[in-house]
Formats: structure tokens, C-alpha cells, sequence
């Protein structure tokens, strides 16, 4: 589901917002021409967290220019890869997280339902729908989910990869 349509900047914790499949857009890029089955809605969230989650402090990260060598957003701003999990795990991460191996982080991923990208030039990145470079109030709709029987894995359950550069030139993102 694609959200890079929605102002982020009238995003609340409150207010529900509607995205639109990937598969719609690309099959007619038109957003006059919409039909109920390709809208997906995000509910608003009363009980929100005032702590700063994973994906708000992630978003952080990503945004510093001086860790892009390391874990950085790919062109498209869809989704992000960490270049080098050694020096991330042993630099970047204490400074943005309690100190932690480099599988908690992926850990921490799959919790919050970032997908890995498994084939094609992204391969090795994560993505979540609602988490776009440019875009960080989106992040205030992710939530843990609660159901403990939830399947954590991070690769995508459908086989099927985004691609996420023929969306981008529907539907770019901004740059930072």
C-alpha cells in the first residue's frame, strides 16, 4: 500500500488516513479514477505513544547524513538498506539505541513489520508502508501488533518484491 499522497504534515495520531495498493497506482496512475477494493485505511490511534518509538528514532537515523555510508535510504525513498552491519552494530546503533547486537535491531524490524526486500537491486532492505523518507508523521500510524500468534518474519509472506522504482516515478517522495 502506498501513503506518499497523504500531506505529512496534517498527519495525527487521531485522524485515520487512506493509502492506495501499489498495484492500482501502477495499473492506472489516474488518483481521480479509484476504485473502494484499492483504498486501505489506517485507523486513528487515541492511545498514543509519547515516548519516541523504533520506527521514530530509525527515522532519525536515517535522516543524518553523517551515518549514510553505513545504513542509508535507497533512491526511491521506500525503503532502506545498512551497508555495513559490522560498523553499524559496533558505531551507529549505540548512538541511537541501548548498545545491542545487530540481530536485535532485525529483531526490532520484524516486531514493527518492516519487510526485507529478498531479490532484485534492493535486495537486503527493509521496507514498511508507512514508513517514507520525507515523510516522518506517518510514522506516528505504525503500532507493535498485539497478537503474540502474529508470524514475525521480516521476508515478504507473498513472494512477491515491490518495485519500488516504477512507483517512484508515478508517485516520487521528496529528498532530504
Amino acid at each position: 500500500v502506498d501513503f506518499s499522497m497523504i500531506d505529512d504534515t496534517k498527519v495525527t495520531d487521531e485522524t485515520p488516513i487512506y493509502g492506495q495498493t501499489y498495484e492500482s497506482i501502477l495499473r492506472n496512475p489516474d488518483v481521480s479514477i479509484v476504485q473502494n477494493s484499492d483504498v486501505v485505511v489506517v485507523p486513528g490511534n487515541k492511545n498514543a505513544r509519547l515516548v519516541p518509538t523504533f520506527p521514530k528514532r530509525l527515522m532519525v537515523m536515517l535522516n543524518r547524513p553523517d551515518v549514510s555510508d553505513v545504513i542509508t535510504w535507497l533512491p526511491h525513498g521506500r525503503s532502506f538498506i545498512v551497508r555495513d552491519p559490522k560498523k553499524f552494530e559496533e558505531d551507529i546503533y549505540p548512538r541511537f539505541f541501548k548498545p545491542a547486537k545487530y540481530k536485535s535491531f532485525q529483531r526490532q524490524l520484524n516486531l514493527w513489520k518492516f519487510l526485507r526486500i529478498n531479490k532484485g537491486f534492493d535486495a537486503g532492505s527493509y521496507y514498511h508502508p508507512l514508513f517514507l523518507r520525507g515523510k516522518p508523521q506517518l510514522g506516528k500510524k505504525m503500532v507493535l501488533p498485539k497478537d503474540e500468534d502474529t508470524d514475525r518474519r521480516s521476508t515478504n509472506p507473498n513472494k512477491i518484491e515491490p518495485d519500488f522504482y516504477s512507483l517512484a516515478k508515478v508517485r516520487p517522495l521528496p529528498d532530504l
